[in-house]
């Protein structure tokens, strides 16, 4: 019996793959089971509650020389640019 077989998902039974990739069943869809494998599988979007927030991986804003507009990250932003606020 050979020992090296790859992994199946249970629900479609494709390879799950490594990193965990997204299969379809018949008609189409995306697997559930393995779109649920593949979300698990990414890191999290924020940070868990109490966990330390560590360094900023963004630019910091600079203000340019007439202080009106900003720079972030190579974009510029200027406050003029939006509408006034409703009164």
């Amino acid at each position: 019996m050979e020992s090296s077989r790859e992994p199946v998902c249970f629900t479609c039974k494709q390879p799950l793959g490594d990193p965990p990739i997204l299969n379809e069943i018949e008609g189409g869809q995306a697997c559930p089971a393995c779109a649920m494998r593949v979300l698990e599988s990414l890191p999290p979007v924020l940070p868990r509650s109490g966990a330390p927030i560590g360094e900023r991986d963004w630019a910091p804003a600079v203000a340019r020389e007439d202080e009106s507009s900003f720079e972030l990250s190579g974009s510029s932003f200027d406050p003029n640019d939006f509408p006034p606020e409703p009164a």
